[in-house]
């Protein structure tokens, strides 16, 4: 009797779909970091409601680079959009110490500030690539 072949376990990450996905939320996330930390700089007096703006924009990000990786693999969306968000947040750190270094500033935030924006980041990718997933497939051709 001829047997089913066992279905392929193995999963492929698509470095290109990660790639658009990164690129998409960096181009948000870093120039909202930017205005932010402007904003905190020329406001001395306390914070204003700008830099919760700010934040949310920052979130937002993380879920619009799961999504734009999620959408060109729909058939692994979570992991896609996993990985797009942490790519996106860890572009976000590597630009913000180099940044600081290079200015001779302190760096503003500690490990568990990092582990906590790397944990939303990985959340939100992930909510970015559960909306790809249910939008259904892109009629961008994958490379």
């Amino acid at each position: 009797m001829n047997e089913p072949a066992p279905p392929d376990a193995r999963l492929v990450i698509d470095l290109t779909a990660l790639r658009r996905g990164i690129v998409g939320g960096s181009v948000i996330v870093l120039p909202v970091s930017l205005l932010g930390a402007l904003l905190t700089r020329e406001h001395h007096h306390g914070n204003s409601g700008w830099l919760f703006i700010a934040f949310i924009a920052i979130l937002y990000g993380y879920a619009t680079a799961g999504y734009g990786a999620a959408r060109t693999r729909p058939e692994t969306p979570l992991a896609h959009g996993i990985l797009a968000g942490l790519g996106a947040f860890l572009v976000w750190l590597v630009v913000s110490v180099v940044v600081r270094l290079a200015r001779g500033e302190h760096l503003g935030f500690g490990v568990a500030d990092a582990v906590t924006n790397a944990l939303l980041a990985v959340a939100l990718g992930a909510i970015g690539g559960l909306v790809a997933a249910r939008r259904g497939p892109t009629a961008v051709p994958r490379d």
